[in-house]
């Protein structure tokens, strides 16, 4: 068991109440390099943490980016944003954390847990979700900065309609849009929180001569 830890005096109260029997690393979880972690340890890891609430995202997106180093991850989210991971498409809370998590792993809803298990007490409840890293994605993905930054640029705009968003997101043009969700097989006028996996796939091949082109 090995234990990260930024906050100095919880990393000197850990210390004290379990000794040298416990190994402690001293970082922000936000940065650790989990591939490196893994060759120390000599294997893949299980990560459980209850993550601050503040830089859970962050956290959470970096294990993924890192997803060959980890075999299990079991983290605790505010309830809010464990909702935006487990939703599926058509829900208002779907976005692009819910497509980046359901890609690449296979994700559970555990448990709920309710505030006044925490000391200090927060405004919200919270959740525990498990996730199993997938051998490869649900759906073939062949750019895979591409692939984000198309689902990431379409959910900065997410109350527009595809067509509108693609070209806030991509600065391509109208008519060009217009090809490419038709080569996709994808209505324009559907907003980017009805599209599934796969069809988020299809309309990254289909824009990936373009990526980078802006025109």
């Amino acid at each position: 068991l090995l234990a990260i830890e930024v906050d100095p005096g919880l990393i000197e109260l850990l210390r004290r109440r379990f000794g040298p029997g416990l190994e402690l690393m001293e970082a922000d979880a936000r940065f650790v390099d989990w591939r490196a972690l893994a060759r120390r340890l000599g294997g893949p890891l299980g990560v459980v943490g209850n993550l601050p609430f503040y830089a859970a995202t962050v956290i959470l997106e970096r294990l993924l980016e890192q997803r060959d180093a980890v075999a299990f991850m079991v983290l605790s989210f505010q309830r809010e944003v464990a909702s935006r991971i487990v939703s599926c498409p058509g829900e208002r809370s779907y976005g692009s954390l819910s497509v980046f998590c359901q890609l690449y792993t296979a994700v559970r809803w555990e448990m709920t847990i309710p505030r006044w298990a925490f000391c200090p007490v927060p405004r919200v409840d919270a959740a525990v979700l498990r996730f199993l890293p997938l051998a490869r994605p649900r759906v073939p993905v062949e750019d895979e900065e591409g692939f984000q930054r198309v689902v990431r640029g379409v959910f900065r705009h997410r109350r527009k309609a595809l067509r509108n968003a693609l070209r806030l997101a991509l600065g391509l043009s109208p008519e060009r849009v217009e090809r490419l969700l038709g080569r996709a097989g994808i209505h324009p006028l559907r907003r980017p929180e009805t599209l599934s996996l796969e069809e988020f796939g299809r309309l990254v091949r289909e824009m990936r001569p373009c990526l980078g082109q802006g025109r």
